[in-house]
């Protein structure tokens, strides 16, 4: 339980990072988002056997987080959290998929080969999501959905639904830890205390007093909210214009996505170190 705690209330360590001032930082973020969403979609339009062509995308996260200086150590930990989620959805394709393949004169099952497309391409999608949210910040998001004329509602929801579930998750934590040092447990071996964690006859009672304290804390950041003139727009301050980093950015990145979308890199290079070795 501790663990989901722990995760949640990490949530708020990607917006910290997203205040450095590196070059990548300084992007705007609508340049960031097409180049993202750009990304995104030719990773999935894959067809589900060409897996050396998805190796050269593996480079654009990377380079990224390593030209924002972002520590690459958070970000693949919340990586490796969605990983279970996604052998599971692909676990089942080599049952299924009876076909075979032949790659470098070795016949292969069709379904290993599609389970490790979902993995990678599942992995590069996720990552590429967390280094835009690591390099532009939720603040900027926010903007960019009302550049994109998403319903101020839906943006507000979403702002506060990120902001404060480390809030829900530090309440629920602080909760727990009184239980714990509260509550007697059983005797060890060696005549020491063991807890077993929350019974099943107190949870009710500590969801019950969860409700009531985020109704309270709901309640009073509503008030300063107001109090700060609230009218239901979420202003994330001034931003700069579209300048010409930021175009050749965003062009410079979808058009080498959309080339490596039609052109196998990975054995373009290949046919040419081998041929330059001939």
């Amino acid at each position: 339980m501790s663990k989901i705690f722990e995760a949640l209330s990490n949530i708020s360590h990607l917006d910290d990072l997203s205040r450095g001032n590196s070059l990548v930082h300084r992007l705007h973020p609508f340049s960031k988002f097409i180049v993202t969403v750009v990304f995104l979609v030719v990773v999935v339009s894959f067809e589900k056997h060409r897996i050396s062509a998805l190796v050269p995308f593996i480079f654009y996260p990377l380079v990224m987080l390593w030209l924002a200086n972002v520590p690459m150590g958070p970000i693949f930990k919340q990586v490796l959290l969605t990983e279970p989620l996604i052998i599971g959805v692909g676990i089942l394709n080599p049952i299924f998929s009876q076909e075979s393949i032949t790659v470098w004169g070795l016949s292969i099952s069709g379904g290993w080969v599609i389970f490790l497309s979902i993995i990678i391409k599942c992995t590069l999608t996720v990552t590429a999501g967390l280094c835009y949210v690591a390099t532009t910040g939720m603040e900027h998001i926010a903007l960019t959905l009302r550049m994109l004329r998403v319903p101020k509602v839906l943006v507000l929801q979403f702002v506060l639904t990120y902001r404060y579930i480390t809030v829900l998750a530090q309440q629920m934590g602080r909760m727990v830890r009184a239980y714990n040092l509260r509550s007697v447990g059983s005797v060890g071996s060696k005549g020491s205390r063991r807890n077993k964690g929350i019974g099943k006859s107190t949870w009710g009672s500590l969801l019950g007093q969860l409700i009531l304290r985020t109704f309270d804390r709901a309640d009073r950041i509503y008030v300063a909210m107001c109090l700060r003139h609230f009218q239901g727009e979420y202003h994330t301050g001034k931003i700069r214009r579209f300048g010409l980093p930021d175009v050749l950015f965003c062009v410079g990145c979808s058009a080498m996505f959309i080339v490596a979308g039609y052109v196998n890199i990975s054995v373009w290079l290949g046919n040419l170190l081998l041929g330059g070795a001939h």
